[in-house]
């Protein structure tokens, strides 16, 4: 971390004011594993550890890897029965897969966790499960299924008081008014999010706030304040080590210099999205960047 106009006094005590947590953060990753390794342990608290460990460390930077991890999950807990752990990494799967553009097997993977989760009456795994169908229904455009889905979400998540789960929703439900080009009625979901996400200190979905918030400026072409807004947003993916925050933070900011026709920044730009999408695997990312590159080339065609 580069931090300016620091005296070496100061910068040496924010050092030792930083390494316990990075050691702490280091040791809480080296336990997760060491769980999920021994087997003396119950093979419920080996599964919930694993999953955590390949949450926490790989799916929103290694996603590959992520994806080999969650596939030898699922085999555990289908040998050993276990249906709440099952479900849990059906849920991790169907997030990977909608990463990788798979909406198919996404879809599959979060209806088959919703029927266990309805059966273990696990209402908290029912609000991710309707959280996650709703997206695979959003990414084909059926627009009212996908919010009715978002709606439960929340519905549920509100029930058991979750403020992760009730910010992922509320910008879910504002993505639907987004397409819709209600920006308004859109950022009224996405700063209730953001609000809750900074009352509990979660970087990860406050920075999703954020991006959804600078791409209803940019449809209100509020172009300043949504620069303003995404640099937050991808001063925080930076801060926690995200890249799929990155991604789709960069893919917004394309986006915004496309409608200001500002192409030598568009290209700029597309390069980051282009190696964060690769980052994550993620072929919808990779497909913007390259439709990004192209654009500004097309438009000065037209002009010549």
């Amino acid at each position: 971390m580069e931090v300016k106009y620091m005296t070496t006094n100061f910068t040496i005590i924010l050092c030792f004011i930083l390494l316990p947590w990075i050691g702490n953060s280091q040791k809480q990753q080296d336990s997760l594993f060491a769980i999920w390794e021994n087997t003396k342990l119950a093979d419920t608290t080996r599964a919930s550890a694993y999953r955590e460990f390949i949450y926490k460390n790989y799916f929103e930077s290694k996603t590959d890897s992520a994806y080999a991890m969650a596939l030898s999950l699922m085999d555990f807990t289908k040998a050993r029965r276990l249906k709440k752990q099952k479900a849990d990494a059906l849920i991790l799967l169907g997030e990977i897969e909608h990463t990788f553009g798979d909406n198919t097997e996404a879809s599959k993977h979060f209806g088959l966790s919703l029927k266990l989760y309805k059966e273990l009456n696990d209402k908290r795994g029912q609000a991710k499960a309707n959280n996650g169908l709703g997206v695979s229904y959003r990414k084909v455009f059926n627009l009212d299924e996908a919010k009715a889905y978002y709606e439960r979400s929340l519905e549920l998540s509100k029930e058991i008081n979750d403020t992760i789960l009730i910010s992922q929703a509320l910008v879910n439900i504002g993505n639907i008014y987004s397409w819709r080009y209600k920006s308004n009625k859109a950022l009224d979901y996405y700063n209730e999010s953001l609000r809750l996400s900074k009352a509990i200190n979660n970087k990860r979905n406050e920075a999703i706030a954020l991006i959804n918030i600078s791409d209803s400026y940019i449809q209100k072409k509020e172009f300043k304040r949504a620069k303003e807004t995404i640099d937050s947003a991808i001063k925080i993916g930076d801060s926690i080590g995200n890249n799929n925050t990155l991604a789709h933070a960069y893919r917004v900011l394309c986006a915004s210099y496309f409608k200001q026709k500002d192409y030598d920044k568009i290209i700029i730009t597309a390069n980051k999205l282009l190696d964060y999408g690769q980052k994550i695997s993620s072929n919808e990312m990779i497909d913007g960047a390259y439709f990004f590159f192209l654009k500004p080339i097309k438009e000065k065609e037209t002009l010549i």
